[in-house]
């Protein structure tokens, strides 16, 4: 049930500002993407730190456009793709 309703969501492709179209990934995609762990990604979702990603029931939803969010925990230069250097 839960499957079907998220498959409804990424056909309609809603998003919080106005329903205009926007591809979403998941949290396992985005850490796949950015090379981080599933929990480092929904840590950024639920700390706000993910602009435009929206919770749907459980799962997480991620503008597949977004950037990876810098590790606050480095003071080291950030490259524009928010790696640490």
């Amino acid at each position: 049930m839960i499957y079907e309703q998220l498959v409804l969501f990424e056909r309609t492709n809603y998003n919080g500002f106005g329903g205009a179209a926007m591809d979403y990934m998941t949290l396992k995609e985005a850490s796949e993407i950015w090379g981080v762990t599933p929990r480092w990604i929904n840590y950024y979702c639920s700390s706000g730190r993910i602009p435009g990603a929206v919770k749907m029931g459980t799962v997480w939803l991620i503008p597949k456009n977004s950037q990876k969010p810098s590790d606050k925990r480095f003071k080291s230069a950030h490259s524009g793709d928010g790696e640490n250097k």
